[in-house]
């Protein structure tokens, strides 16, 4: 940090300092049991018995009843009791994927029926399903990984999807990508790991945060491609596949991205404040550091150059939390 930078670090977050990290592991490596449950719409003697055949990839799906039954174990868990409008979500896009109406489930019918959004309701202006469906992603995770570890069926939401994909637990494993594990990559540095960089989101709309919004992820391809480290996703191109996806965990996938670096800036008084979070393909926070500099233009490019190295140290001090923890990283590109 030189003398003539007026920059001060706020806060930084990283798995090993109180923040839990939610590896890239896909889900179905773990599951968990309740007990027997009705599904809330049928009573006794009134189960479904005909087979559904939600899976289209050949692997023989569960039934409409093991599915209801599946369903009420997640919902009467302690994991989704305590959060009634996500549970409302999983209950709606589960009946609705059973009962054959895959193609209902848009942003603005979930809107509408699950989270009571009335007209005018623009998805692209209110982010309510799109929120809640990464919270969803990650109850459903929690879930598996805890109280539904030794359960049979897995409910699982694919990023950018709203429509849930069921499978027994043993098909599921069996149904993934090849799976490699990032340790060796991250121990040699490897250029497989990918990186993107998306557009800084310019919070107070001045001509100086502007600037700042535009410059740090300009700076940050920079100082990583010079590290000759990583493979670096430019933020042009990301800018390009995240104005057509709404997820960025869509756009991550399409890019082919591991990590992704996302962030803010906002002017205040004399200060400019920014925020940068590491993401993973699953949009989940690895990491997050807050930085204030003293908005002054004629320090701009020394406080964005060194924004950017800020940035690039938190990205190293990850990969070493993962490390010394030894966590098995995984990447399924």
């Amino acid at each position: 940090m030189t003398d003539t930078v007026a920059l001060h670090e706020i806060a930084e977050s990283t798995w090993g300092g109180g923040m839990q990290v939610n590896t890239a592991l896909p889900p179905g490596f773990a599951s968990h049991s309740a007990p027997n449950m009705l599904p809330h719409n049928l009573g006794a003697g009134q189960m479904a018995v005909r087979s559904t055949a939600i899976d289209t990839s050949g692997i023989i799906a569960p039934t409409e009843s093991a599915i209801y039954l599946q369903l009420t174990r997640v919902l009467q868990s302690t994991i989704f009791a305590q959060s009634e409008r996500i549970s409302r979500f999983l209950r709606f896009i589960v009946e609705q994927t059973v009962g054959g109406n895959q193609s209902y489930l848009k942003e603005y019918v979930i809107g509408s029926e699950v989270y009571e959004r009335k007209p005018p309701y623009h998805p692209s202006q209110d982010s309510i399903v799109r929120t809640e469906a990464r919270r969803l992603r990650g109850k459903l995770k929690e879930y598996y990984e805890k109280e539904g570890r030794n359960d049979s069926i897995y409910i699982y939401l694919r990023p950018g999807s709203y429509v849930p994909v069921f499978h027994y637990k043993t098909t599921f494993a069996s149904a993934q990508p090849a799976q490699y594990d990032i340790k060796p990559l991250l121990a040699a540095r490897s250029p497989q790991i990918a990186i993107a960089i998306l557009p800084f989101r310019d919070l107070s709309g001045s001509p100086l945060s502007l600037a700042y919004a535009r410059a740090i992820p300009d700076e940050l391809a920079f100082l990583l491609m010079r590290a000759e480290t990583w493979r670096v996703i430019s933020p042009v191109a990301m800018a390009h596949l995240s104005t057509q996806e709404q997820e960025i965990a869509v756009a991550m996938e399409k890019a082919g991205a591991h990590l992704a670096f996302e962030g803010s800036v906002r002017e205040e008084g004399n200060k400019i404040r920014v925020t940068a979070r590491i993401i993973d393909a699953y949009g989940f926070q690895l990491w997050v550091k807050r930085l204030d500099a003293a908005a002054l233009p004629n320090s701009a490019f020394n406080n964005q150059e060194e924004i950017a190295g800020a940035l690039c140290t938190g990205l190293e001090s990850l990969f070493d939390a993962f490390q010394t923890a030894n966590i098995a990283f995984k990447i399924d590109r």
